[in-house]
């Protein structure tokens, strides 16, 4: 199988959620590293405000308005920062730097980052290519056909924006606002490259989000954490770790498929590099007030409209910062007041977030969607060693805890460590608490869906783990004192423990049986979760015997729904929870009567549809399903089978129009 179709969307994909951010980071005065580290953060802030703005502005979505926002956030930050240089008298051009020699540049850690991103997404494209196994590859999860259908939608209705994202299953009068980050990217790409397949679209933007967006921003904390003896130890590792720990990201792109969640908790860790430079804890990138507020903004635009409850983790992040700042201020005898400013904004965020998990929090039992899979020992046991795969231990997992945990002890920075602590605190709840209220107002905020808090914990991890590697890193080095002598030497031992860590982690039984787990989820055979392949072809050919002005009536629950994602037919329900009409249940429920109830014939008109679909089989994620309605159309005379591939029937209705 060439992967030649896929390889456009996913450059161009590349491109968006970076470029647009980087120029605009430039604008604002960044230094190149660090407005590379952060391109991601503004790029996906810059694409999210563009397409809610577009519909006010009456622009169509595509390129144009990403575009236009993008000159004009430049060229004001620009402006502005040029005035505050004047008001200041800061002369506009730096001084020429002395040029540094071609092994000092090599070996700078600015330089030792990129090369760092560059290995991290080799990895990662490896695991995302060994899932897929063909370009046109799509998640046979429960969500993912809301979210191939929603891509569909905005390429052709031209909209992007999260105040509109649910128009497509919600009823008129309903709330129509979803967090559409995701899918305003994935569309983005296709009106940029002309392509329309979903799949291809979906696929491009899983390569974006997993392969970019999550080494840049983990890299950018990780950059601005580690104590300076530490970071050329630290760097190269921590390319590898980012990769080596199936927890996180790709859990997110087995189980849902929670697409949304991913693009938001991949920016997460590039999002807490604003508040830690505002906060003066930034290390070695120096951002100005107009940079820290500017990126922070679109940041926090883009991770809120990719997920809230990303989001919702900046907010408790930022207060475990600010306390953990404002204590280690007291004991170390600073001065008040910088102390009691970070007191007070602590208090602050701490209760901006209690109001934010209360707001965010689903109402009534849909906050407790899912229950516990174990006691509180064994999710315990889960936070250091993680779960098996298909019964296999999580060696690697155990390592990196261990190191994590060695490495704040000994370095006394203990920040990423109680990031760590916080998310294993909530896995254990969500893994083992009895369902409650205290469960409910816990973990609430993710429906109480254990995979979401486990991908939580896991990438909360991996900052602390790579300062813990870093650490033994040094021991070593410091241990035989030849490796420590020089940069390039110290440098060395850093790519050798990366590479013993690519030939431990990356080709194990453990990761292995994992990915093949994902990859089955991806597969597509005679009998799968959502979609077979005759189902497939089927789909295929409905544009040929459906015209444009006719509307199909389908159940959802057998793959139906992904009609419209794969050929833009008009159907009847694009999601399996989305809304239904009092006409859409009673024709469930009675449409095989349509030779003898003419209220069968009323329904259908009500509707607007011309034929009916139904692919026989069992449902998605549930067990086989009868629907009494659905049973037996072929006997109907008012039904004409006008098109069938396998267990996949298209019927036209004919006698409905007396």
């Amino acid at each position: 199988m060439t992967w030649q179709p896929l390889l456009l969307p996913a450059i161009v994909a590349c491109l968006w959620v970076t470029m647009p951010g980087f120029l605009v980071n430039i604008a604002l005065g960044c230094r190149r590293i660090t407005a590379f580290l952060l391109s991601p953060l503004s790029s996906v802030g810059l694409i999210v405000a563009a397409a809610i703005l577009a519909p006010f502005a009456g622009i169509g979505w595509g390129p144009l308005p990403v575009g236009l926002l993008t000159v004009v956030c430049a060229l004001s930050g620009f402006g502005l920062r040029l005035l505050l240089q004047k008001k200041r008298g800061i002369p506009v051009t730096s001084r020429r730097k002395v040029r540094a020699s071609w092994r000092t540049r090599l070996l700078s850690p600015p330089i030792l980052a990129l090369i760092t991103i560059v290995g991290s997404f080799a990895l990662m494209l490896r695991h995302v290519r060994n899932i897929l196994g063909t370009p046109y590859a799509f998640s046979q999860a429960f969500d993912a056909v809301f979210h191939l259908n929603e891509v569909r939608w905005i390429l052709e209705h031209h909209n992007a924006s999260s105040l509109d994202a649910q128009a497509m299953t919600s009823a008129s009068w309903a709330s129509h606002f979803y967090p559409a980050a995701w899918h305003g990217i994935a569309s983005l790409i296709g009106l940029t490259t002309g392509v329309h397949h979903v799949s291809l679209l979906t696929n491009a933007t899983i390569i974006a989000t997993v392969c970019v967006i999550w080494p840049v921003s983990m890299m950018a904390l990780v950059y601005v954490l580690t104590p300076g003896n530490l970071l050329r130890y630290t760097l190269l590792p921590t390319g590898v770790v980012l990769a080596a720990l199936p927890a996180f990201p790709l859990t997110f792109v087995e189980h849902g498929v929670l697409y949304p969640n991913l693009l938001g908790y991949c920016l997460l860790p590039s999002l807490y590099v604003p508040f830690l430079a505002l906060v003066g804890q930034a290390k070695r990138l120096n951002m100005s007030k107009i940079q820290v507020f500017g990126i922070g903004a679109l940041g926090s635009a883009g991770a809120a409209f990719a997920h809230p409850t990303a989001a919702l983790m900046m907010l408790v992040g930022s207060t475990l910062i600010a306390v953990y700042l404002g204590v280690r201020f007291a004991v170390n005898r600073r001065p008040l007041r910088p102390t009691l400013l970070l007191s007070g904004t602590a208090l602050l965020l701490g209760a901006i977030t209690v109001i934010a998990w209360i707001k965010i929090r689903p109402p009534g039992e849909a906050a407790e969607t899912w229950g516990p899979i174990t006691d509180t020992v064994g999710a315990v046991g889960s936070t250091l060693i993680h779960n098996t795969v298909n019964g296999i231990p999580q060696h690697i997992a155990l390592i990196l805890t261990v190191l994590a945990i060695v490495g704040a002890l000994r370095t006394r920075f203990y920040l990423p460590l109680m990031l760590w602590a916080v998310s294993a605190f909530l896995w254990v709840v969500a893994a083992s608490w009895p369902m409650g209220p205290g469960r409910r107002a816990l973990v609430g905020v993710w429906y109480s869906d254990v995979p979401r808090l486990y991908a939580q914990m896991g990438l909360f991890l991996i900052p602390a783990a790579a300062i813990g590697v870093g650490y033994a890193c040094k021991w070593i080095a410091r241990t035989s004192r030849v490796i420590a002598r020089t940069p390039l030497r110290r440098t060395g031992l850093a790519a050798v423990v990366a590479a013993v860590l690519v030939t431990t982690s990356q080709a194990n039984p453990m990761m292995d049986s994992f990915i093949d787990r994902v990859e089955k989820t991806y597969t597509l055979g005679a009998r799968t979760n959502s979609v077979n392949r005759q189902e497939l072809v089927f789909m295929t050919q409905l544009p040929g015997v459906v015209g444009p002005n006719d509307k199909i009536f389908a159940n959802p629950w057998r793959g139906e729904a992904l009609s419209y994602a794969f050929s833009g037919v008009n159907i009847s329900t694009r999601h399996l929870l989305a809304y239904e009409s009092r006409a859409d249940v009673y024709l469930v429920k009675h449409l095989n009567e349509i030779d003898t109830d003419p209220i069968v014939c009323e329904a259908l008109k009500a509707g607007g549809y011309t034929h009916v679909m139904y692919f026989s089989g069992p449902e998605i994620d549930f067990t086989y399903a009868a629907y009494p309605g659905l049973q037996h159309l072929e006997k109907a005379k008012k039904l004409e089978l006008v098109l069938q591939n396998g267990n996949a029937s298209l019927y036209k209705v004919t006698g409905c129009n007396a």
